[in-house]
Order: structure tokens, then C-alpha cells, then sequence
């Protein structure tokens, strides 16, 4: 039997077992080296820096407070499920809560704390606070840390949220507004925060740049603009590599400009062309600029700078290597807005320290068609486009150890959600070069491919695409505008090959089954039969299709996934000619799908009652 003061200690001990909310910091904790860093708010008073490795991720808030400082990980950006860590410096002592928001701005807190405090403090204008939490905590309200896109959810005071010495609760109100409680500040920014970043110290002195930009042109009242910028690039008298670039775009035009890309021209360009500038689309455009097809460098919205991975680079300089680029910007306007001028642009970083390997920029996914259709009202919808092998292997034959893939770029439009760059080797999927199935389309940074993957001969890549078209009447096809839609991946890799688009398309007789259209006239897309529908286009007739009709979905996407495709290989020849093969391939079957590893949680569902009881059951031995 356990004497009454030992069971009053014992209960005393399981009642501050129970008050764990608030935790000291780890006092082993010495030096943060960060490798990330991203400032959360437009006013610059919230700086984000990270650093993680295979099991956990350290954070470290900079904030112009000397109060509470919020940093939260949700799943689209709301607030509501958000999983949160709120930490302030209260006496000289860093203090910090592991939450939950219930509703609107209400948290709750959880006696389950898998934020650990590693460090904090505070001076009359600013409070630092360094933390650690585990990627996965088999906690169902947390959110697991994955190399997906994160909304970053971020919150400060300048007050603090309890004081530690107070004994209600333990020191802590069971629920906390963050949206009343002392004015606070808020937001949300996408990051990639897995994401294995170049440092900026991998740039040698020796360094140099150069800029393309658009020559403040006006832009038309339109809601989609595509202009077109050509540039000769320097004159060099030796082989140099480019191995870094970053966009320029100016405060005003930020959300306006969607996409910057260059294509290499590995033709002869009059030199008079330099500086010449017109719409994409435009009949007067001069054929000589619009040759120019090779993706060089792609930059879309919410990217940063690129830095190229140490062993390779663009290769400019050489006899084979091209002295124009045409820059293609792309305008989204959905506002109307007038009297716009715009002078955004890419700089560029080379060097005459030469990488070991030249890169090369190829673009794999669905061809931008209107055949690519997406049936409204459809919460998770798949479009697959395919690099078939056939087209690798008319470039890889030369390369027997085949080519190494060490970044991508995923591209889509506002429906996206999901985005991946699958991989096969013949009947057997293999890990997917990218993945991110957590999709903004507002923040498109280029990621880098944690260990280079080997492509070889037979190999074929698949960029399947996930969208959400719940708030459409009518069907999304592919094109140009943001309100159609597109699924690309756009793969760094080396050493350079002669292949720039690898892309396919269903056959149109697979997209029409669905519909009353038996014959379509290719080019303008029209209608031929049957009479009823004569002259329609076939975006009017396949919104005729009864798209609200289960049966009728399903059956339009087994129809679209069939055996047989149409494949585009794009190749540029180092004469600077042009070869485009468009066949009907056959998809080979998967009979190995790629399973990731098992559930690391699958084992530990109680794994957060643990402490609770390894202290009754030490208490017990010491008492008794």
C-alpha cells in the first residue's frame, strides 16, 4: 500500500504530466546553421529560417515583436485544422505551445507536444525563437512534414498569449484567439520546405550576369498576353556555363506576370534582330524568332533564383551553342487592369569555370491541346501525358549510361492540386522524379531531385496531373489562357541531348466516345458530323455531354487512358534544324506499381500516451 504522501506526490507528479503544455528549452541545443530562409510577410517583419534532415526540421522565427509569435502548417492555407506552434520569451525564458485551431481563429491546445523549444529571446524591438518538430509524429491532428507544397501559416502579437507564472490551467487558457487577442498580424505563404536549395555559396567569384528584359512594354486590356522579347546573347570568345538564373519583376507586376521562359535559338538569327519584340501569336511575327523552340531556363509565378547543381551548366560560347533566345513572357490580367508597363525579365549567371557536364532544359507532359479536356464538376480528375520511350530511346542510344535527371519544374493552371512526374522502366514503376500532390499554382518553384535519377533506353516518364474543377459549368480544356489548363514538367538534367519536348495527347476518336460527334475536321476543330452538331466547335459539343452523369465521367476516363496514344518528340539538331515525329504508340502495361514505404505510424497509434505512462509506472517503483 502506497503512504498517503507519496500518493498526493504521485498525483501532483501525473497533474503536471498533464500540464506539459508549456516546456523549457533544450538546453543541449548549441548553433543553428540554416541552409533556408524566406521572409512570410510583404512588410518584412516575419523572417522564416529551417534546416531539417531525415527525421525532423528545426524552425527559427525572426519577428519585430516583443510578443507571441504563431508559425502553423496547414492544408490549403486556411486556418481552420492548422497545426501550430505559438512560442513567446516572457522574464528572460523562452516558453512554447504545441495547438491546434478548432474554428475560425480559436486554438486549442494539445497535451500531446511535439514542438520542442530549443532556444529564444528577446530585445525591445525583436523576439527570435528556435524549435524542432519531427517531420512525421504519428499525431492524426498534425500535419506530416512531406516534400509536397506546405501553406505556411503564420501569426504575432505584441502581447503575450499567458503568463507563465499564473496557475490556472497550469499557466495556460484552454483556447486562444489569434485573430482578436492584441490586433495581431497574420498570413499564409506556400514553401517547399524539404527542398535541398544550392547555397548561394556555391556560385563562383568569378561569376558574371547578364539580364533579359522586356523593354517596358504596354500591355493590351486583355485578360491573357503572351509577348515575345528576342536577345543575342554576349559575345564570347570561349565555352562558359550559365549556373544560376532569377527573375525580375517589379512590385507592381508581381501576380501579373505568370510565366517567363526562354527558348535557344540554334539557328543563324539576323543580328538586326536584336531587341525585337511583338505579340507570340502574331501573324507578322518574323519565322526566323518563331524557330526558336528549345527551353533554355523556365520561370513561373512564386518561383525564386536557381542555382545549378555543382556538376553541370547551360553551355554558351561554342560554335554548336546558340547566340539568340527569345523570351516569352506570359501575362495573366483577370482584372482588367489599364495602363500597365512592364519590364520584368530573367538575369542570368555564368562563368568560365566550367562545369563538368552541359545541361540540358527538356519539357515532358500532355501537348497543350484542345483534345485535353477536363469535365467540370469533378473534385480529383487525372490527365496523364507521356514521354514515351520511343522518343527517349531516339535520343539515349548514343548515351549508354543514359541521362541523369537533377531538377523539375511541375507547371499547371488555377485547377491543379496535384502534379507528378512519374517514372517507368519497362513493366516497373520506379519513384517519381517530382511529386507534389499538395499544388499551388501561385507558388511554381523549381525543385531539385534529392539524388540525380538515371533515365536509360526503354525508360518512359508520365506527367500525371490531379484538378479540381468543382467550380466549373462547362469543360477546361487545354491552352494558353489561366482558365484553360496545362500539365508539364519541365526536367533539368545532363549531359544535353537532342530532345525538347517530349509530350502526347489521347487520340481524338478516345475523346469524342463520349459524345454525340462522330468526325471532327482537325485544325480549326470543327464539326462535320453528325448534321446536328455541323459547324459547332468541339468544346460547344462536348459541353453537350451530360458531364453531372457518374457513369458517364468514369467512362470518359477509361476511354482517354487507353492503350494507344499519340506521341510528340520535338528534337533540335546541333545544325540548328528542326525534326518533329508525331506516332501512335502503345502505352506499356504497369504491373509494378511503385508503393512508397510503409506507414512509419502503422505501429504507433498510442504512441502519444507513452510518457503518461512510463512516468506512472516509474513513480510506482520509486514509491513502493
Amino acid at each position: 500500500m502506497i503512504p498517503v504522501f507519496r500518493l498526493v506526490a504521485l498525483l501532483l507528479t501525473v497533474f503536471l504530466v498533464d500540464c506539459r503544455y508549456i516546456f523549457p528549452p533544450d538546453s543541449q541545443e548549441h548553433g543553428f546553421h540554416h541552409i533556408h530562409q524566406a521572409v512570410l510577410d510583404e512588410s518584412g517583419d516575419f523572417h522564416l529560417h529551417w534546416e531539417h534532415d531525415q527525421e525532423s526540421i528545426i524552425f527559427e522565427c525572426q519577428v519585430r515583436t516583443t510578443g507571441y509569435i504563431g508559425l502553423g502548417l496547414s492544408t490549403k492555407g486556411q486556418m481552420k485544422g492548422a497545426d501550430i506552434f505559438i512560442g513567446w520569451v516572457s522574464d528572460g525564458e523562452p516558453y512554447g505551445l504545441d495547438g491546434h485551431v478548432e474554428k475560425d481563429y480559436w486554438v486549442s491546445f494539445s497535451e500531446h507536444q511535439d514542438w520542442q523549444i530549443l532556444h529564444g529571446e528577446e530585445n525591445n524591438t525583436h523576439t527570435i525563437i528556435r524549435f524542432r518538430r519531427k517531420l512525421i509524429t504519428c499525431d492524426p491532428r498534425d500535419r506530416p512534414i512531406t516534400r509536397d507544397t506546405v501553406r505556411v501559416i503564420f501569426s504575432w502579437g505584441q502581447g503575450d498569449p499567458v503568463k507563465h507564472n499564473s496557475t490556472k490551467h497550469c499557466g495556460l487558457p484552454p483556447e486562444m484567439d489569434l485573430h482578436h487577442n492584441d490586433e495581431p498580424s497574420h498570413g499564409v505563404k506556400s514553401l517547399l520546405l524539404l527542398d535541398s536549395h544550392m547555397r548561394a555559396s556555391d556560385v563562383p567569384a568569378n561569376t558574371e550576369t547578364f539580364e533579359f528584359r522586356n523593354p517596358n512594354i504596354s500591355l493590351p486590356q486583355t485578360q491573357t498576353t503572351y509577348w515575345c522579347q528576342a536577345f543575342q546573347l554576349p559575345n564570347l570568345t570561349r565555352k562558359h556555363h550559365i549556373i544560376k538564373f532569377e527573375p525580375i519583376v517589379s512590385p507592381e507586376m508581381t501576380g501579373v506576370v505568370h510565366h517567363i521562359i526562354l527558348y535557344a535559338c540554334y539557328h543563324d538569327v539576323p543580328s538586326e534582330l536584336d531587341g525585337y519584340g511583338q505579340f507570340c501569336a502574331s501573324a507578322s511575327m518574323p519565322k526566323v524568332v518563331g524557330q526558336c523552340i528549345s527551353p533554355l531556363v523556365a520561370w513561373a509565378v512564386g518561383g525564386q533564383a536557381f542555382v545549378f547543381p555543382l556538376n553541370a551548366g547551360f553551355s554558351i560560347g561554342m560554335e554548336d551553342d546558340p547566340t539568340f533566345v527569345i523570351m516569352e513572357t506570359h501575362f495573366d490580367n483577370p482584372k482588367y487592369h489599364t495602363h500597365l508597363i512592364d519590364n520584368s525579365g530573367i538575369r542570368i549567371y555564368y562563368t568560365s569555370s566550367l562545369r563538368p557536364h552541359d545541361a540540358g532544359l527538356m519539357a515532358a507532359g500532355h501537348e497543350m491541346t484542345p483534345y485535353m479536356i477536363i469535365p467540370p464538376g469533378q473534385k480529383d480528375f487525372r490527365v496523364r501525358g507521356y514521354c514515351a520511350k520511343e522518343c527517349l530511346n531516339e535520343v539515349l542510344k548514343q548515351q549508354s549510361g543514359g541521362i541523369k535527371a537533377v531538377g523539375v519544374l511541375l507547371h499547371s493552371y488555377m485547377l491543379g492540386t496535384g502534379v507528378q512526374t512519374r517514372h517507368f522502366r519497362g513493366e516497373t514503376e520506379l519513384p517519381a522524379l517530382a511529386s507534389d500532390m499538395a499544388y499551388d499554382y501561385n507558388y511554381q518553384e523549381g525543385r531539385y531531385i534529392p539524388q540525380e535519377v538515371t533515365i536509360l533506353p526503354g525508360d518512359s516518364l508520365m506527367t500525371e496531373c490531379t484538378y479540381d474543377s468543382r467550380n466549373r459549368t462547362n469543360i477546361t480544356v487545354g491552352g494558353m489562357s489561366m482558365r484553360d489548363e496545362m500539365c508539364m514538367s519541365y526536367i533539368l538534367y545532363y549531359p544535353k541531348v537532342p530532345l525538347t519536348f517530349c509530350t502526347s495527347s489521347p487520340k481524338v476518336t478516345d475523346v469524342i466516345k463520349v459524345s454525340e460527334v462522330s468526325s471532327v475536321y482537325w485544325g480549326p476543330d470543327i464539326v462535320v458530323f453528325p448534321k446536328s452538331y455541323q459547324g459547332l466547335t468541339l468544346v460547344q459539343a462536348m459541353n453537350d455531354v451530360d458531364w453531372s452523369n457518374p457513369d458517364i465521367v468514369q467512362r470518359y476516363t477509361r476511354d482517354i487512358s487507353g492503350s494507344e496514344i499519340i506521341a510528340r518528340c520535338l528534337y533540335c539538331n546541333n545544325n540548328g534544324t528542326y525534326q518533329t515525329d508525331r506516332n501512335l504508340v502503345r502505352t506499356t502495361p504497369v504491373k509494378q506499381p511503385y508503393r512508397p514505404q510503409g506507414d512509419v505510424c502503422s505501429h504507433a497509434s498510442s504512441i502519444h500516451e507513452m510518457p503518461k505512462w512510463i512516468v506512472l509506472w516509474t513513480l510506482l517503483s520509486l514509491f513502493s
